[in-house]
């Protein structure tokens, strides 16, 4: 009645596959909000903006201190994606000089759609005073 393939008939075959194309996807998207790491980082805002055509994200490029400084003597460029449009608008009104904590996520993987960066900052504080955002 159905076609055998190594005493396998087509059904069962087609079973066994959706069965591990659905624990993979399970997996793989269980651990796309899975963080690797989670920390702070001190720096300035060096360029914010809006990217993407369909799904548009918060991307931020952070210049860093401390001893990761090039041979020019320029600080190193830390990319960062925001997520919440509360922060982002918070982080917009801070003036562009003044030096800030950056609490981020390190994920281990995004989606093209969920920005540019694996680093989610969640949390920003001026350092040197009691301004807080986030």
């Amino acid at each position: 009645m159905y076609t055998k393939l190594r005493g396998f008939t087509l059904i069962e075959l087609l079973v066994a596959l959706s069965i591990v194309a659905l624990v993979g996807a399970i997996i793989i998207g269980g651990c796309s909000g899975c963080n690797r790491s989670t920390g702070f980082r001190v720096g300035t805002i060096q360029k914010a903006g809006d990217s993407g055509w369909v799904f548009s994200t918060h991307e931020m490029e952070v210049a860093t201190e401390g001893i990761a400084k090039t041979a020019s003597g320029m600080t190193s460029i830390w990319y960062v994606t925001v997520y919440d449009d509360d922060l982002w608008k918070k982080i917009q009104d801070l003036p562009v000089d003044k030096k800030l904590k950056f609490y981020y996520k390190h994920h281990r993987w995004v989606w093209s759609w969920n920005g540019e960066t694996k680093y989610e900052v969640y949390k920003v504080e001026s350092v040197g005073g009691p301004e807080k955002t986030g």
